[in-house]
């Protein structure tokens, strides 16, 4: 049942897709995936980002500690194994660790 559900849902995508007059995508993984899967040709374009909140001096305004560092960026989750790398950095003490 799931098979032919998920059979049509693709053939219903691939026929949508020739549908339209540009096809999109928002980086060149993705614009890999959709010349692989959809076979077609795409634009790149890459979303906004507000360029005047990066500072190139935010490390200068930060603590002295945290000179040297590592920064993990993710969800806690079990299955990203954060402790291991909290326990890791706990045998490093030259070198700060910051999770966000």
């Amino acid at each position: 049942m799931l098979n032919s559900l998920f059979l049509k849902l693709r053939q219903w995508d691939f026929i949508a897709s020739k549908r339209h007059d540009i096809t999109l995508s928002n980086s060149k993984t993705t614009q890999k995936r959709v010349l692989k899967y959809l076979r077609l040709k795409s634009e790149i374009l890459y979303p906004p980002i507000e360029t005047e909140r990066f500072d190139k001096n935010v490390i200068s305004k930060m603590s002295p500690k945290y000179t040297h560092y590592y920064i993990i960026l993710s969800t806690l989750t079990e299955f990203k194994k954060i402790d291991i790398a909290v326990t890791a950095f706990k045998s490093i003490p030259s070198v700060n660790l910051i999770i966000i």
